[in-house]
């Protein structure tokens, strides 16, 4: 806009300087009528013509290409330990565990025998109408490794009074009382919300380690219950399977033994994690995370 009005200003200049044409009739031929001076048509101002952005094109998993290199350049840092994700930065962004590391020595892996294990979160894509965040870890085996793990969408979708939990703590320790404060997200806009606000931060996650009994569609008026239910049971060994990849932090949790550790997916692009079988992905059930590294952008 500076430059359009620095041209409109110099042409204005520019007509100012043009010289006039004296318009007084000769005095020796007064007798004879001047010839009308023919008038100039104003010159029309040219407004510029807008350029033209293109429209950034999206996969159908929500991810322009940009977004795609972004992330598979971040996926590689990760793995490798390199610039914001050097292990020092990392342990800056941890929730403190109980247990007798220091926090230098902390990994990305599980927190408390409950068990929970916290990672980074890098982003998330939606399908088969369930959404999937891609979470990265530091292995027992002393390797870093990327895998995905899954919110059932559409139970939140379908029904009004199903809420997401989540713990959100006013300092990066688990154990301080008065600590944290709960809160509940209800339906995919406040969840896709909270995702967004979530990006690029180190999360704790609530992964569900118990069989729950299926009720009957008699019972209820509402299948996607069952639905969900089903698939949570199906997928217990994968969440043991996930703590027996992660890092322990010297902390112990029941059935330690447990867990179909070679379902887990790892992944090393977004184009990987776009092609996974979601039957081989862990269910989310709740998460923790520490509000000083919310991102309020």
């Amino acid at each position: 806009m500076k430059h359009v009005n620095r041209v409109f200003a110099a042409f204005l200049v520019a007509l100012l300087l043009v010289p006039l044409t004296a318009c007084a009739p000769n005095m020796a031929a007064s007798a004879v009528t001047p010839k009308p001076e023919a008038t100039t048509a104003p010159t029309p101002t040219l407004s510029p013509v807008p350029t033209e952005v293109p429209t950034p094109t999206v996969d159908e998993f929500g991810f322009t290409e940009e977004r795609k290199a972004e992330l598979n350049q971040q996926i590689q840092d990760f793995l490798n330990y390199r610039g914001d994700f050097a292990r020092e930065k990392i342990s800056e962004m941890m929730m403190e565990p109980a247990t007798d590391l220091d926090i230098s020595e902390i990994s990305l892996g599980i927190v408390r025998s409950i068990p929970e294990i916290q990672g980074y979160f890098f982003d998330y894509f939606e399908k088969d109408n369930k959404l999937f965040m891609l979470m990265g870890f530091d292995g027992k085996d002393g390797t870093r490794f990327v895998t995905p793990v899954e919110i059932e969408l559409y139970v939140y979708k379908q029904l009004s009074e199903a809420s997401f939990g989540v713990f959100e703590y006013d300092i990066n320790n688990f154990f301080e009382n008065g600590n944290s404060e709960f809160k509940s997200y209800y339906g995919e806009n406040q969840i896709i919300s909270l995702l967004n606000n979530l990006k690029s931060k180190v999360i704790v996650l609530g992964l569900n380690t118990m069989e729950r009994e299926e009720p009957s569609v008699d019972e209820i008026d509402q299948t996607v219950i069952v639905e969900g239910t089903k698939e949570i049971n199906s997928k217990i060994e994968l969440t043991f399977g996930l703590f027996q990849l992660v890092s322990s932090n010297n902390l112990t949790y029941d059935n330690p033994e447990r867990g179909d550790t070679a379902s887990i997916i790892k992944i090393t692009s977004v184009d990987d994690a776009e092609k996974i079988d979601i039957s081989k992905v862990p269910i989310l059930l709740n998460m923790s995370y520490f509000k000083g590294i919310l991102n309020t952008n």
